[in-house]
């Protein structure tokens, strides 16, 4: 089935831009609270959250296709 083919492609590039977003607020974030505390978020713990997010879009994208 083509369409689904395109469904896939077109999750994966919002998932991918909506990853990318989430990164970009992160670090302002982590950047915004060094500056006002002087204890910025560790970059391993951005990678953390970083990865959690992408794992419950990707799960959410995965069960939304199922269907």
């Amino acid at each position: 089935m083509p369409e689904k083919k395109y469904r896939v492609v077109i999750y994966g590039a919002v998932v991918i831009g909506l990853l990318m977003l989430f990164g970009w607020i992160l670090s302002i974030l982590g950047d915004s609270l060094r500056l006002v505390t002087g204890v910025g978020v560790p970059t391993w713990g951005k990678w953390l959250i970083f990865g959690l997010g992408a794992l419950v879009v990707f799960s959410f994208a995965k069960n939304r296709l199922r269907r």
